[in-house]
């Protein structure tokens, strides 16, 4: 059974640095699964959307 690990990115910009390199861990690391958890819907970022 692989482990699986959670990615919060604390950026909802787009092109945002630390998504490129979330978006690359699953790349380098093949031994666990990885699920992407958005901070969207937090009520602190989601009124700074535009």
């Amino acid at each position: 059974m692989s482990q699986r690990i959670g990615i919060i990115v604390g950026s909802l910009r787009e092109n945002s640095f630390n998504q490129m390199i979330a978006n690359s861990i699953p790349e380098l690391v093949d031994s666990a699964e990885f699920e992407y958890i958005s901070i969207a819907n937090l009520p602190l970022y989601k009124s700074l959307q535009v």
